[in-house]
């Protein structure tokens, strides 16, 4: 599904369809439509960094608010802090946590609803306490997570269509 104008693309979850108006300063998201200014040419490559710059900052966002969460929920002497987020277009995972405690994520999230973007980030998080899938790591999920396993049920669904898009 190229970005182009009159497609769908979903925005956290909700379809949205891209309008392209030559005349418009830059691009904005309302009413179920994302509208794109500038040269027809340029939009898929403008529209891609867009959405990749609003999945950085609702990741960031994600981090800061879940991450405050590991403190008390772990017998780990010390979780390993966060680190740097970054955001890719990865196609084998949602996320990763590195060692040093960097985390990076799909920007493909943007497109899910805010509970995939959650789980994914608890899951990460999560990680800096424990580097594997036990069932600590997973009361560890929920606990930081919330309601975020009903997001990767939808992960496990409807995820590897969000790949379609761009």
């Amino acid at each position: 599904m190229p970005f182009e104008d009159g497609r769908i693309v979903p925005l956290r979850g909700v379809d949205h369809r891209i309008r392209h108006s030559p005349s418009a300063c830059g691009i904005f998201a309302e009413d179920r439509a994302i509208c794109i200014g500038g040269a027809k040419a340029r939009l898929a490559p403008r529209l891609q960094s867009w959405l990749r710059n609003q999945a950085r900052v609702e990741l960031a966002a994600e981090v800061a608010n879940r991450a405050p969460r590991l403190c008390g929920q772990t017998a780990q002497p010390a979780v390993i802090p966060v680190g740097r987020i970054s955001v890719r277009d990865t196609r084998s995972r949602w996320g990763s946590c590195a060692a040093n405690g960097n985390l990076s994520f799909s920007w493909r999230l943007i497109l899910a609803p805010p509970a995939a973007l959650a789980y994914v980030v608890a899951h990460e998080l999560a990680h800096l306490a424990h580097r594997d899938h036990s069932p600590r790591f997973w009361a560890l999920v929920e606990a930081i997570g919330g309601d975020a396993l009903a997001g990767r049920a939808w992960l496990k669904r409807h995820g590897a269509g969000l790949h379609r898009y761009g």
